[in-house]
């Protein structure tokens, strides 16, 4: 799937965490001031995607910069059609309100199947210089997300670390 016309890596990061993140205080001032720190150095086009968890949190703090800044773009990465969260009413809810409020959404699978959220993290790596991430589990998709986008060059921020701050 080509990239959109306005792709242009320097300016793009993608954000990827655990499912069973908690938003704690602390986590979610971290988040936004990572965010905060991007945009001010002009990173402004994100890709999620669209798993609960940190991608959730993520989702709603862009789309509340998007309201305030009009530059900045959120692009939703989904595995396949069809993708949302059955199994919890009030996600499912804020998820179509995330996809309303989204700029673009890309399926990267036709389908379902185990490979398409791997293909769905690969996707979003190729078209960003930039992760942030929520990583403390050595197993899982968001290990193997972050582990793609170190071999791809990108610069990653891991908030659970605690010690980050973009300095381009």
């Amino acid at each position: 799937m080509p990239p959109p016309e306005c792709f242009d890596k320097a300016y793009s990061c993608f954000i990827t965490g655990h499912r069973d993140f908690y938003p704690t205080a602390e986590a979610r001032s971290l988040l936004s001031n990572q965010l905060d720190d991007m945009i001010k150095y002009g990173i402004d086009h994100f890709y999620i995607g669209g798993a609960k968890g940190f991608d959730t949190l993520a989702e709603m703090m862009i789309c509340a910069r998007k309201y305030e800044n009009p530059k900045i773009k959120l692009s939703l990465a989904l595995p396949f059609p069809g993708y949302t969260h059955k199994e919890d009413e009030k996600l499912r809810a804020q998820f179509e309100v995330i996809t309303r409020l989204a700029d673009e959404i890309f399926y990267v699978c036709p389908k379902f199947s185990k490979e398409s959220y791997q293909k769905r993290n690969e996707f979003m790596a190729d078209r960003c210089d930039f992760c942030i991430c929520w990583l403390e589990k050595q197993s899982g998709g968001t290990v193997n997300a972050v582990a793609y986008a170190r071999r791809r060059g990108l610069r990653i921020f891991n908030l659970a670390d605690n010690q980050v701050k973009l300095e381009i």
